[in-house]
């Protein structure tokens, strides 16, 4: 368990965004600054938003809002997904699509392969149920403090990706 983002509630809304490969010294620390800057001023229909940002091994950005007495509208999540290209267009990077999947290699070294991919390392015995994986699906702060960002293949929805052989080490939660 974490206690990443002191002061919030864990039912704040969060959005999970990697970077198509780790990022430098400066990248990391622009895109925080930026990123920071932006949730000093965030607003959504004219009410101020709460909003702070992590950086998790320099290419996995945690973005978390609370609006109090309200929720956070359609435009102010637009608003943060205008600025996080913006800044990641400006550093030279992108941030991965939804049909990627991201997971641990045997070195610890985050690694990011298309689906069909990450299902033929499975078939190949590369990948497993015991293999960390991120799951950028991921909406409440609660979620994340309760470490579910980053697990094992086998007890995330990850798991339907794995070959069948290695459905017998699957635990159930």
């Amino acid at each position: 368990m974490t206690t990443e983002f002191p002061g919030f509630p864990s039912a704040s809304r969060i959005w999970i965004h990697v970077a198509d490969r780790p990022l430098d010294d400066r990248q990391a620390r622009e895109l925080k600054e930026g990123m920071d800057r932006f949730a000093e001023t965030w607003t959504s229909h004219a009410r101020p938003v709460r909003g702070a940002v992590s950086l998790v091994d320099r290419r996995i950005l945690v973005l978390v809002a609370d609006v109090v007495d309200g929720d956070l509208s359609g435009c102010g999540i637009d608003k943060a997904s205008r600025r996080l290209d913006r800044v990641a267009s400006a550093l030279g990077f992108s941030w991965l699509g939804a049909l990627k999947v991201v997971y641990r290699d045997d070195e610890g070294t985050l690694t990011a392969v298309a689906r069909s991919e990450f299902r033929s390392a499975s078939a190949a015995g590369t990948i497993s149920a015991e293999t960390l994986v991120v799951d950028p699906t991921l909406t409440t702060l609660g979620e994340f403090r309760d470490g579910r960002m980053e697990r094992r293949a086998g007890d995330s929805w990850h798991a339907r990706l794995l070959a069948p052989s290695d459905t017998h080490t699957l635990r159930t939660t």
